[in-house]
């Protein structure tokens, strides 16, 4: 079965944040690469804390984190090209440290907001 691989790795903190590199596979055989940075600050992490009783909720403010500009841009284009025939999986991998903060955070409620109101989000369910 074909399928399209949306792979977003998150690598170690630099001074501005976490850096995130996309590789889009596609079942044709193009790759397509996209970066962009994670940025939460100390305010973005007890707001998490906060959700933590509501997954969607939660998930929903964590994909607001990560789906932003170029990773954003990238997943809406790949998102129509998905069909029930060639299915979009999501991975995610993080390089940062063991002892990263962002590795506290509950990645498998992740949501992937895909509208300006996010009234509309896809659940990323696995985590490697």
């Amino acid at each position: 079965m074909n399928s399209f691989e949306f792979e977003i790795t998150i690598q170690s903190k630099s001074s501005n944040g976490w850096p995130i590199v996309i590789r889009c596979k596609q079942p044709d055989g193009l790759t397509l690469h996209s970066r962009g940075i994670l940025q939460l600050g100390e305010e973005d992490f007890y707001k998490l804390t906060e959700k933590q009783e509501n997954e969607k909720e939660y998930g929903i403010l964590l994909g607001k984190h990560l789906f932003r500009d170029n990773v954003r841009d990238t997943f809406l284009r790949v998102l129509p090209k998905s069909s029930h025939d060639c299915p979009l999986r999501i991975l995610l991998s993080i390089e940062a440290a063991d002892r990263d903060e962002i590795r506290t955070l509950h990645w498998e409620r992740l949501c992937a907001p895909i509208d300006v109101n996010h009234s509309k989000v896809i659940r990323v369910v696995s985590v490697q």
